[in-house]
């Protein structure tokens, strides 16, 4: 009983003061690049490269890496840009 008592109390003395991080204005990031790794994706592309373009973006790169599909991923990946 003793033993749960001092870990309440520990625990207590440990979590007492209330962490706090400073708030800062959201920076400008450097640009960034999305890589789809895909195979056999054509028709996943038609719902994924939508989304991702929807919000404009001048400092994002998408990449699409197809590798050697059976289907038109390639096709669907170069009518999006």
């Amino acid at each position: 009983m003793w033993f749960l008592v001092t870990a309440v109390l520990v625990t207590l003395l440990l979590f007492w003061q209330r962490v706090s991080f400073p708030i800062t204005p959201e920076k400008e990031t450097g640009t960034y690049s999305v890589i789809i790794p895909a195979r056999d994706e054509e028709n996943n592309l038609k719902r994924l490269l939508p989304s991702l373009l929807a919000v404009p973006n001048k400092n994002r790169e998408i990449i699409v890496v197809d590798d050697d599909s059976s289907d038109k991923t390639k096709e669907t990946a170069a009518s999006f840009g």
